[in-house]
């Protein structure tokens, strides 16, 4: 007791040396006649005479040293796995790691202020206590919460376009979407891709949901572009404005369609389109894929030099109209005259003879009755036909 002023300590042998018990030096003042005796649970009762307090008898018990329980940091983890757990209020080596909160053996080798976990597949709570010599804190809970990953996008996993048209943006349910080029790692976009439909192949892009900040597996969408057929069309010959059925050939592959002014089924009327130049078009499908193609066909009067001079000398008056239609073509000798007017599908909406015309065919024509449009006037003599627009406002 020397060492603390003649006050009460109370101390024990650790097998190599002497520690304190409790507060050394606990008596108020100096203390004489001092015995201790233990109770049935081996806690010590210390009596003794003390000067600071009139020499009056004490009796104090130790009542442990008072450590206070450490303060800690949880973990949650995406998934299963190991969790680190945290504690603080003690220094390395002066923790204890355990499973339950009384009772039970602490952690094997498990001391310090982190803890990490073995691999965990459900939420897990352990507990962490500070110790100093024999003294021991109670226990803190700290839990390793294991959050379920969230399910997959909802995607449509294989998706098909044709070579050089306009593919739509890429769609998936979920929450918080990040998309990917790669399977694993890369960096993530919050706007989805539009694939490129320039080159044929396949490609794939891949697309995450992060639901309660927990990331999903990747769901992959293939998107397959299909080469657009190639597709070819002969050079036309020039036909005669008299042709009314000439069979178009010379696109490649076989069983396309073909298109365009005078054309219908396959079938080009040149009467129809009258005399210039047209733009015929082949259009092939091949695996759900399109791909066109162009030529363009003259269409003559095929009647020579002096049916073309003939044919330049026609007035129409005026041209478009409304209602009067006059038709003036000077003549280089007597022949028979038929009138026809044809709208765009070949039909003939008006169509008048003369037997015997000389000199100069001069005729009105009143068309208010028909409907707004083109259409071509035919005047065919004995020796040729000589066709011409009409617009009808």
């Amino acid at each position: 007791m020397n060492e603390n002023k003649g006050k009460a300590t109370v101390k024990k042998y650790d097998g190599n040396n002497w520690v304190d018990v409790g507060t050394a030096g606990f008596s108020a003042g100096s203390a004489s006649f001092t015995s201790i005796t233990l109770d049935e649970n081996g806690i010590p009762f210390v009596a003794y005479v003390d000067y600071a307090n009139g020499q009056k008898a004490t009796v104090m018990k130790f009542a442990g040293n008072t450590l206070t329980a450490p303060t800690v940091t949880a973990s949650a983890n995406c998934g299963p796995g190991a969790a680190t757990l945290t504690a603080a209020g003690a220094a390395n080596g002066n923790y204890r790691w355990y499973n339950t909160a009384t009772g039970g053996t602490a952690i094997s080798s498990a001391t310090n202020a982190t803890y990490t976990t073995p691999a965990l597949t459900t939420t897990t709570t352990y507990y962490v206590s500070v110790v100093s010599g024999t003294n021991e804190s109670e226990r803190t809970a700290v839990t390793a919460t294991i959050i379920p990953l969230p399910s997959v996008p909802v995607v449509t996993a294989n998706l098909t376009y044709c070579q050089g048209t306009t593919a739509p943006t890429l769609t998936a349910t979920g929450e918080n979407l990040k998309w990917y080029t790669t399977a694993i790692e890369g960096t993530g976009l919050t706007t989805a891709p539009t694939p490129s439909t320039a080159v044929a192949g396949n490609t794939d892009y891949y697309v995450l949901q992060t639901v309660n900040g927990c990331e999903s597996e990747r769901a992959r969408i293939t998107v397959n572009i299909t080469p657009a057929p190639v597709v070819t069309l002969a050079a036309f010959t020039d036909v005669c404005s008299t042709t009314s059925d000439l069979v178009l050939t010379g696109g490649q592959p076989t069983g396309g369609t073909y298109s365009g002014n005078g054309v219908s089924n396959g079938v080009f009327n040149a009467s129809m389109a009258s005399v210039g130049t047209h733009t015929i078009t082949y259009t092939y499908t091949a695996n759900g894929c399109t791909n066109t193609v162009t030529q363009d066909i003259t269409v003559t009067t095929c009647t020579g030099l002096e049916e073309t001079k003939l044919a330049a000398t026609l007035s129409l008056y005026p041209n478009p109209t409304n209602d009067k239609l006059q038709v003036i073509l000077p003549l280089p000798g007597k022949t028979t005259m038929r009138l026809r007017l044809l709208n765009t599908k070949g039909q003939i909406v008006l169509q008048r003879n003369y037997p015997k015309v000389s000199e100069e065919f001069n005729q009105v024509l009143t068309l208010k009755d028909k409907a707004q449009g083109i259409y071509l006037l035919q005047l065919i003599t004995d020796d040729e036909i000589i066709s011409k627009r009409v617009i009808i406002e």
